[in-house]
């Protein structure tokens, strides 16, 4: 069921399923961010991405089968993008 759901999840998304990880990843940043009303430069705002990262990994790695490498590729590409954007807007490159 858990394989269904990610499928369906991912399939929603027309590109492949890494970029789909960095699509969801930023998703879950910006959900965040919007439900408790907190600025893009509080690092606290990039917790659940991580934690919801943390939860996929481990269903997959439970779950499917999945390698721990392939894992560890998966949790990067997912907190790569909502990490550079919360640095990016703490350290002021942005306006």
């Amino acid at each position: 069921m858990y394989a269904q759901i990610k499928s369906i999840l991912y399939g929603a998304i027309p590109t492949d399923w890494d970029a789909a990880q960095i699509i969801v990843g930023y998703i879950v940043l910006l959900i965040t961010l919007l439900v408790f009303r907190q600025s893009i430069k509080a690092w606290w705002a990039f917790l659940p991405v991580l934690i919801v990262g943390l939860l996929i990994e481990i269903a997959d790695m439970v779950l499917l089968g999945q390698a721990i490498g392939t894992a560890a590729r998966d949790l990067v590409l997912f907190t790569i993008l909502p990490l550079v954007t919360v640095f990016a807007f703490r350290m002021g490159w942005t306006k």
